[in-house]
């Protein structure tokens, strides 16, 4: 599959072959997005409350506990998606069993410089189109309440807002300011 421009391509990453490029690309959007989630956080006074929870954020930006957790995205329970340009990485998205007939979506992130292209829907769908192989029913996930870019993009691809599920990573003094979604396949 490809996005809109036909030198993108969406393919799944391999073991091993694609370690150092996912890793650099989780790396890239969980340090993005705690720095967002914690200049936010500061700029409504909320940070000193949930300063603990916040940090296990943090932690989960280090390149060897990425690399170390990697194994929740792989089959047979899930499975990892890469978009590249001339072998060069631009996007990730990575699909999770949590549930007999329930996956969720997670790190879902292009490149600042690859945004705009249809890539991060080129990605979506064969994430969904993998949760349907794996015989998933429902897809669920969560995203920042102040990162609308995405919220668009997952509302215009059929989720409708839940209350937080427990199996999301997200710690539960955090969860007040995510927003949770499903869809049924």
């Amino acid at each position: 599959m490809t996005a809109r421009h036909l030198d993108v391509v969406i393919r799944e990453a391999m073991i091993g072959a694609d370690d150092d490029a996912v890793t650099d690309l989780f790396k890239e959007y969980l340090t993005g997005a705690c720095d967002r989630v914690s200049k936010h956080l500061s700029e409504l006074g909320e940070l000193d409350q949930v300063q603990s929870s916040l940090d296990e954020l943090v932690a989960s930006t280090d390149a060897e506990q990425i690399r170390a957790n990697l194994a929740q995205f792989r089959p047979p329970d899930g499975q990892l998606f890469l978009a590249e340009r001339n072998g060069r990485g631009l996007g990730i998205g990575a699909l999770r069993t949590i549930g007999p007939t329930i996956c969720e979506i997670k790190r879902l992130y292009v490149r600042q410089e690859a945004r705009r292209q249809g890539i991060a829907v080129a990605i979506s769908e064969r994430l969904l189109q993998q949760a349907r192989t794996l015989g998933m029913s429902t897809v669920r996930l969560d995203t920042f309440r102040d990162f609308g870019e995405a919220q668009a993009l997952i509302q215009a691809g059929g989720f409708k807002i839940r209350e937080p599920y427990t199996e999301s990573e997200i710690p539960e003094p955090l969860r007040r300011f995510w927003i949770f979604f499903e869809r049924e396949l």
